[in-house]
């Protein structure tokens, strides 16, 4: 649960005319808190669950913003960017989830798909 306490002074805006003492915010799944707001997590980071806090987002991952965890880059995609949606690698290039860039299909092997580990092609092809 995504709770932060704190005093209000009496004039803000959390304060009634009845009761100042403490207040608790409650931000959703995908967002922070910061001085009694909440924001949706930046791109690029997700909100793992500290109300004050938003953590980024690790190589081969990716977040759009206003999420609690980061998605990871899917096979025959690369995310070279955290921050941004995958880009789908070309004919004759593959990657594996989480891989941040999409590789060249070796010389010797054989690519037919842009999701999976090339093939050792056979003798006397190419």
């Amino acid at each position: 649960d995504r709770k932060s306490t704190t005093a209000c002074s009496g004039k803000g805006p959390y304060a009634t005319d009845i009761h100042c003492g403490t207040y608790t915010v409650v931000c959703a799944p995908g967002n922070y808190q910061s001085s009694g707001v909440c924001y949706a997590c930046p791109a690029g980071s997700f909100c793992p669950g500290d109300p004050s806090n938003y953590v980024s987002c690790p190589s081969g991952f990716y977040s759009l913003g206003g999420t609690s965890s980061c998605i990871i880059c899917p096979a025959g995609s690369q995310c070279s960017a955290t921050n941004a949606n995958p880009t789908t690698c070309s004919t004759g290039w593959y990657s594996l989830n989480g891989f941040t860039a999409c590789v060249q299909c070796p010389a010797g092997f054989a690519c037919s798909s842009t999701s999976a580990l090339p093939t050792v092609c056979a003798y006397g092809t190419t």
